[in-house]
Parts: structure tokens; C-alpha cells; sequence
């Protein structure tokens, strides 16, 4: 009889959830203490070309390729971090099962028997909080694969394996400040309800993943780091986690359920035409996939009224056209690894292409952009004297200490448009300026008039006379446009897919079109064109700007009066 669950008996999770068969194995010696009683559905898209790959000597993650040359990927040195965590956080095992090949399959269990038989109590990489906790899961939603066929001691050291997570988990006591703390919990009341025998530690796991929850996730629904994209990844987990508690016959909690209504709101709040996410704070290229995914088990959900004072993400929406400004603080120090200093900076798209954007941030690839991605010139917004609103410190640059005084009010105004209205004190302790910023969208969505404005209101002790002071407003296009200058000065015409034209016109600004970078690419960065205004400042400055649906109108050549 074969070992583990058979795979008719495999459980796989619906929308109504199901009872796994809580049927024990047949007799073993040194059987384990714990029994698997349920298999999570894993909602991450797979790519079946790893086995493959790693046919052929290879094993490529996180944007790193290495030579495995018959040897234990775990005795390899890994080539970049990012690499070693994907390594031990085991996520390819979802794309070995899509393989679907019992080869793979048995390459799989082989690979994690690999790591299990080895010596990693003390190895801090293999147990850092979010590596461990992605291991957990990522074992419990392939838990048909990894136990199908495997012989008694394989079975009950895996099945060991899992219960030891969950006891290391537990033992973390509180997480370690930072965004992997919510992974964890997730992980572990994950284990609780997946394993047997975990009652009484479901309800300890469960009173830790509350309060983590309450810690991380906004009113709005955003993420406290205020990634974007940070709710697409926590309900990956999350639903299949819902899901588990429907096959146990046990009702989710309220407020589990709640938060999760929450991102999938924010997550809708937050995208473009495109039906991709706006690039702020650690936000890349959008994997729509995984985006469409979650947001399928949330189809009614609309973000709360108060989206804009919990997230500090501003939209503004008129007929096809979408403008999303960024008017939120910084976060706290300990969730800022991915922040970018790019406040009052704006992304706007005209139907289904991204207009202007941020550069956004690198794949794992390209990591040694991270820091020129993470300034304020990567960002559509005002940068005073070539100095970024934000500055990085610790080590590694890790951490963002951002603007103190962020404030971003959004009205709709009588005459149909929408507005924005923002300020923040980024350039007051170095310059003693503030920069303030009005974005106001037209009821038909054709026009977006800006302000920007910057102004004395403190003389710091190493400030600069206002005059010694050049500002530069940046406005980063999509690679997908075509941009180039319009007869008119001040003007540079932007030329989208499917030829939809707008001018972008500034008003006493001398306007230039100069190279970018675009990050936020599957393929790496990617060259563009960035629309830049510059000029002096005084002890207040206002900078008047257009960016208008349509090419301008020529102006008639008339007769010179001289040569009638």
C-alpha cells in the first residue's frame, strides 16, 4: 500500500472548502506524533520549465542561474541572498508538481529529504523568520506530492520536519519588528489547523496572527511598509489559510475575514488602467496573475471612505483616465526597508496605458539599481537642489527616514473634477522649504492642471539663501509612449499605443526631454524618456503645469507687416 496520502485521496480545497480524511498510515516504527489532516491549495502561478532546468545541471531563482553539477543544491555557495532565501523557503516545489511528472515529483521528495537530513539547527539563513515560514508553507500545499509513495521514514521524518516549524515559529515569541512577523503567523496557525493534535496551539497562534494583523494592516487595508503590492502576497496565504479553516468545519475569524475585505479593497483602490499597481514605496512590475487571483475571491469589495488618511494614497478617477498621487508618511522605521522617497509623486494612465510613472523598483536581477531606484529623481515629483525628500540610512542604506509632516487632503469639486492637495517638510531641515503640490483632474478626464509650489517657512541653521536653490520637476513616462517636443516652447507631446496624443505644458519652467531608467520591468531596466522642468527658487516659487488630452493647436504663420 503506498505511503501517505493517496492521490485519490488528495484533498484539494474549493470556494465551499472540504474535510480532509483523517485516515492514519499504515503501521510504522517511529511513527511520527503528528498526522497530516488537510493539504492547502496553493494559489502562486508555477512555472514547469524548473524541472527541466534542472535536468540539465541548472537551477535559476530569484534572478541568479548556478551550476548544480550533480551536487545538493544546499552545498552550493548561493550566488546572491535573494537566491539562497528562495532556496530554503522551497517555493519551487509548486513548479516541480506543475511539471507534472513523477520524476519531478520524486525530485521533489528527494530535495527535501536532502534538507531534512541535514545538520541546519544552527545555520541562521535556513531559519531566519520569513525564510522558515515560506518553508513551512510551501511544504503544507505540497504536502500530496512530497508524501505520495515516500516510505515510512521519509514520511515521518517530512511530517516531523513540519512540527518542528511549527514549534521554532512559536518559540520566536514577537516577531522581529519587521514585515516577515505576519508571514510567520500566517505559517503557523497554517500548521495548527493542517497537522493533528495542534488545538491548543492553534488558539496561542491564532492570538499572535491577530495581533500582527492589527500591527500591519491599515484600516484601509494597505500594508504599513505601504508596498502596493504587500496584500497581493499576504492573501496568496491567506485564503488558502480561510480555506483550512472551512475544512475543519470551524468559521474564520471576524477579524481575519475583515482584513482580508480590506487589501482586496486597497488592492482595487491602488490600480491603473493597465489593471497593474502603481509604483510606490518597493513596487515593481505587477504580476497580474497573481493580482487577478485574489482579487477573484473578493469581486465587491470598494475601499473604504477613510482610504486616503489610513493609506496616504490619493486616486483620482475620471472616465478612463486614473491619477494615483502618493500623500502618506513615510512608514516606521522598521518596515521601511522597501520605502522610496517619493512623497506627493503621482502615476497617471489614459485608459489601458500607463501615461507617466515612477521608475519603480528592480527585479531581483537588477538589485544593484535598488538605491538610485528608491530616490526622489525616480519619482514624478519635485526635487529640490538634486536632493531627495528622504534619506537613507543604516546598513546597507536599509532603512527610509522620510518627510515628519506629510499632510494630503482629496475633494470633489462642484463643477465635476477632482483635486488632490498635499504638502510635506522633506526640504525643511536641510533648505527650510516646503514643497506643496494641487493635482486637479477634469470632469471628463482630459486635463490634469498642477501646482507646485515651494516655499520659506524656516530658516535652518545650514539653510541656503533661496536664490542659491535649482528645482526639477520630474514627469517619467512609460516606455510604451513615444515622447518628443511640440512646436510650441514649453511643450513635449506624448504619443501613447494606439496613437491617444497629449501635451504636457509647462508655464515659466524651461522644459527638456532627458533619458531615464524604468525598473519596474520583467526584463530589467528599460530606457525611457523623462519630461523635466527647471528653474531657480526664490523665497516662494509656484510652478504651473498642464498635461492635456490632445496635440496642440498650430498657430497660423502670419505675414510679417515688414514685408507687405
Amino acid at each position: 500500500m503506498a505511503r501517505g496520502l493517496d492521490l485519490a485521496r488528495r484533498l484539494r480545497l474549493t470556494d465551499r472548502g472540504a474535510q480532509a480524511p483523517r485516515r492514519a498510515p499504515p503501521s510504522r516504527s517511529a511513527r511520527s506524533s503528528v498526522e497530516l489532516v488537510l493539504i492547502p491549495q496553493d494559489l502562486r502561478t508555477a512555472d514547469p520549465s524548473l524541472f527541466a532546468e534542472l535536468s540539465a545541471g541548472t537551477l535559476g531563482l530569484a534572478g541568479a542561474t548556478v551550476s548544480i553539477d550533480g551536487k545538493s543544491p544546499f552545498e552550493i555557495v548561493p550566488p546572491t541572498k535573494l537566491w539562497q532565501d528562495a532556496l530554503l523557503g522551497f517555493g519551487w516545489l509548486s513548479d516541480l508538481r506543475a511539471a507534472n511528472s513523477e520524476h519531478a515529483d520524486a525530485l521533489a521528495r528527494e530535495m527535501v529529504q536532502d534538507w531534512l537530513l541535514k545538520d541546519h539547527a544552527a545555520n541562521a539563513p535556513d531559519w531566519s523568520e520569513r525564510v522558515a515560514a515560506r518553508r513551512l508553507i510551501s511544504w503544507l500545499c505540497n504536502a500530496a506530492m512530497l508524501t505520495e509513495g515516500a516510505d515510512a521514514v521519509s514520511y515521518d521524518r517530512f511530517l516531523a520536519g513540519c512540527q518542528y516549524h511549527l514549534r521554532r515559529l512559536g518559540d520566536r515569541g514577537d516577531p522581529d519588528g519587521g514585515a516577515d512577523g505576519l508571514t510567520a503567523r500566517i505559517a503557523r496557525v497554517m500548521g495548527c489547523l493542517c497537522l493533528s493534535g495542534q488545538d491548543r496551539v492553534l488558539q496561542t497562534a491564532l492570538t499572535g496572527l491577530r495581533v500582527e494583523i492589527a500591527r500591519q494592516i491599515l484600516p484601509s487595508g494597505g500594508h504599513v511598509g505601504r508596498n502596493p503590492c504587500a496584500p497581493v502576497e499576504l492573501l496568496l496565504d491567506l485564503l488558502p489559510l480561510k480555506q483550512c479553516f472551512l475544512a475543519r468545519e470551524v468559521r474564520p475569524p471576524d477579524w481575519l475575514l475583515g482584513a482580508m475585505e480590506r487589501m482586496a479593497a486597497m488592492l482595487r483602490h491602488m490600480q491603473l488602467g493597465d489593471l497593474g499597481l502603481a509604483r510606490f514605496n518597493g513596487m515593481g512590475a505587477s504580476e497580474i496573475d497573481r493580482l487577478a487571483t485574489v482579487l477573484a475571491y473578493h469581486a465587491g469589495t470598494v475601499p473604504p471612505p477613510d482610504a486616503v488618511a489610513s493609506s496616504g494614497y490619493v486616486r483620482l478617477s475620471r472616465r478612463t483616465t486614473i491619477v494615483l498621487v502618493d500623500g502618506g508618511k513615510s512608514p516606521p522605521r522598521e518596515f521601511s526597508r522597501g520605502a522610496h522617497a517619493g512623497t506627493l509623486a503621482f502615476e497617471m494612465s489614459a485608459g489601458a496605458w500607463p501615461l507617466i510613472v515612477n521608475a519603480g523598483a528592480p527585479g531581483p536581477s537588477a538589485q544593484q539599481w535598488r538605491r538610485r531606484s528608491r530616490g526622489t529623481a525616480a519619482h514624478s515629483t519635485l526635487l529640490l537642489n538634486d536632493t531627495a525628500s528622504a534619506r537613507l540610512e543604516g546598513a546597507d542604506d536599509a532603512f527610509l527616514l522620510g518627510p515628519t509632516s506629510v499632510e494630503a487632503t482629496f475633494q470633489e469639486l462642484g463643477d465635476g473634477s477632482t483635486e488632490f492637495r498635499g504638502t510635506h517638510n522633506g526640504y525643511q531641515p536641510r533648505y527650510g522649504m516646503t514643497h506643496a503640490r494641487v493635482l486637479k483632474l477634469s470632469p471628463q478626464g482630459d486635463k490634469l492642471t498642477g501646482a507646485d509650489r515651494i516655499y520659506q517657512v524656516a530658516r535652518a541653521g545650514d539653510a541656503r539663501s533661496p536664490g542659491d536653490l535649482s528645482y526639477s520637476i520630474h514627469f517619467h513616462t512609460h516606455p510604451q509612449a513615444r515622447v518628443r517636443y511640440g512646436t510650441d516652447v514649453g511643450t513635449a507631446i506624448i504619443t501613447m499605443p494606439g496613437d491617444d496624443v497629449w501635451t504636457l505644458h509647462a508655464y515659466g519652467s524651461k522644459l527638456s526631454l532627458e533619458d531615464s531608467l524604468y525598473f519596474a520591468s520583467f526584463t530589467g531596466p528599460t530606457r525611457t524618456v523623462q519630461i523635466v522642468l527647471r528653474g531657480h527658487v526664490l523665497a516662494d516659487t509656484q510652478i504651473a503645469w498642464t498635461i492635456e488630452r490632445g496635440a496642440p493647436v498650430p498657430q497660423p504663420q502670419l505675414p510679417d507687416p515688414a514685408e507687405s
